[in-house]
């Protein structure tokens, strides 16, 4: 094994223990272990009774938003990996620059990604596509960040 794959190597067990531990910490431990407040309960925290709107419940809200929190940090850590895992050790890269990748091939890309269920090469690809978007590039319409 050469030094850049032991590195590689290395970066990816450190990357891999930060999401174990994100997971793992104090703020996502009841769900992340399968509490009652993610499963079994209704929006009024009563185990069984029958549900009303939960998007309106402060503890429903709550645990919607630890979730989107734990799944945006999760998908960046990942995300982060994955790019740099095809750039360096496939170089891989020019997402970005319509002379190297157009959108079609970003599309078909992204076609494959999911019939193959490979989903954060599914992620990747959307992303690349959204950026562009947002940058204008290769005849998308530009649209501004956060819309």
């Amino acid at each position: 094994m050469s030094d850049k794959e032991r590195d590689f190597e290395a970066a990816r067990a450190r990357h891999n223990q930060t999401i174990r531990e994100a997971v793992q910490s104090s703020a996502y431990a009841p769900i992340s272990a399968g509490g009652a407040a993610v499963g079994n309960m209704n929006n009024a925290g009563t185990p069984g009774a029958a549900p009303n709107k939960p998007h309106q419940d402060y503890n429903t809200r709550e645990i919607n938003r630890t979730m989107d929190n734990m799944l945006s940090s999760v998908v960046l850590l990942e995300l982060e990996a994955h790019l740099e895992t095809h750039r360096e050790h496939y170089g891989r890269g020019g997402w970005f620059n319509p002379r190297i990748c157009g959108s079609s091939d970003l599309t078909e890309n992204l076609r494959h990604a999911v019939l193959s269920d490979d989903y954060l090469s599914v992620i990747a690809y959307a992303s690349f596509l959204l950026m562009r978007e947002k940058l204008g590039i290769d005849g998308l319409n530009k649209k501004p960040i956060g819309e």
